[in-house]
């Protein structure tokens, strides 16, 4: 599995400009081959600071994706960022997932 990490901060007065054209971005991505998950996340500390997070079966999938015509849209739109784009990938041999029990108490 590929994670592939996209974080980028924004023009705070393009925000809702860059924020539409993201959103279109991880429907596509949401629905190209390979893509297992796709998330838009904003920063609690810093609404202008996107992360796109995607989950992949493998890098070749992800490599199709990220050279499609379709990602040149984010590329496309750097006049709306305040930052160069970052790209991370992260080769994931093996996942854990644990359920944890959560309680809520009242203030």
């Amino acid at each position: 599995m590929l994670i592939a990490s996209l974080a980028f901060r924004v023009r705070s007065f393009k925000r809702a400009e860059a924020f539409s054209t993201v959103e279109a971005l991880v429907g596509q991505m949401r629905s190209a081959a390979g893509c297992t998950r796709s998330r838009f996340l904003v920063d609690a500390d810093d609404e202008n600071a996107v992360l796109i997070a995607s989950e992949w079966l493998d890098s070749a999938a992800a490599d199709a994706f990220f050279r499609a015509r379709g990602f040149r849209i984010l590329r496309g739109i750097r006049i709306l960022m305040r930052d160069e784009l970052q790209i991370v990938f992260d080769d994931v041999q093996a996942r854990v997932e644990r359920a944890t029990a959560t309680s809520v108490s009242r203030f």
